[in-house]
């Protein structure tokens, strides 16, 4: 509640949108039935991990930058991936924080398994990518 100039009392009421969407089946890519809340925010924070940022027209500035960190040092690597995995996330207002980051060597020598927690409004959940 907040005063206005005659000292009235004005409630304030902060908008909740729908984040419903379409579930996107990860092994087909097959669109299916709707989905919302913290299912919702999974599908995203799965989409966003897994999406090179600025390479398609249709996810403009969305997803993490990966590109630029090929044949770099495992430390600046891990840093980088951190910071750029927040900022990718907390770009929906849904996100509360994102810790507990963890790296193990991949496949090849450029490739990490990234491991970590995201916290939104419904949840906290623990996420993986092959990064």
């Amino acid at each position: 509640m907040v005063p206005d100039s005659s000292n009235n009392i004005i409630q304030i009421q902060e908008e909740e949108y729908a984040t419903k969407t379409y579930r996107v089946d990860k092994s087909s890519g097959h669109i299916g039935t709707f989905i919302d809340g913290q299912e919702a925010y999974s599908q995203f924070v799965n989409k966003v991990i897994s999406t090179e940022k600025n390479v398609q027209v249709i996810y403009d500035d969305f997803g993490v930058e990966l590109e630029d960190l090929s044949g770099q040092d495992a430390d600046f690597v891990q840093a980088n991936l951190e910071h750029r995995i927040r900022e990718a996330l907390f770009q929906d207002a849904r996100t509360v924080s994102v810790d507990n980051f963890t790296f193990k060597a991949g496949e090849t020598k450029d490739a990490f398994l990234v491991s970590f927690t995201a916290t939104s409004i419904y949840a906290t959940e623990n996420y993986e990518a092959n990064i």
